[in-house]
């Protein structure tokens, strides 16, 4: 890249200085142009996909749920519902792909209302499970008093 700006300055130190002007205004305008010609087929300003798709799932979930989403463009779809459009604020929704990982353990303070019965979600009769981890059953039988029936799933289950 050195080498070719290096080309390239001397190259216009032996054009005209309107040649130059010229050049470096075709160099900034190239930019807008290219914004300009595909702004319609990239502008996703009306794409209300995840919007519905988040309120679909939320309108539908009795009061005060836990909702365990599987998939991240729903957990994140809902999420952005929530946090940032204030929408359905008493469900709470966790993505169960990262309550798979070790540091699953320093999330677990901002779920307050939700048991977590031990460190992170793992298969059951396995080292990780061993050492701390908690299998999906362990996980609802911890909640099933709290949240009673009102606990969903979105998704297919890890394990």
């Amino acid at each position: 890249i050195g080498i070719a700006m290096q080309k390239s300055i001397v190259f216009a130190s032996s054009m005209s200085p309107s040649r130059t002007l010229m050049l470096a205004g075709m160099v900034l305008l190239l930019p807008f142009a290219t914004y300009r010609q595909n702004y319609s087929s990239s502008d996703q300003s009306t794409n209300k996909f995840f919007h519905k798709y988040a309120m679909s799932i939320l309108e539908t979930l009795p009061k005060n749920s836990l909702l365990l989403s599987n998939y991240d463009q729903q957990w994140t779809s809902i999420r952005y519902m929530q946090e940032c459009e204030g929408v359905r604020k008493d469900i709470t929704s966790i993505n169960l792909s990262m309550m798979t990982f070790e540091w699953w353990q320093t999330k677990i303070s901002l779920y307050e209302d939700v048991r977590f019965p031990g460190t992170h979600y793992t298969k059951g009769n396995t080292l990780p499970w061993l050492n701390g981890g908690f299998t999906f059953s362990e996980f609802i039988d911890a909640n099933a008093e709290h949240f009673g029936s009102n606990i969903f799933i979105g998704g297919r289950l890890n394990y």
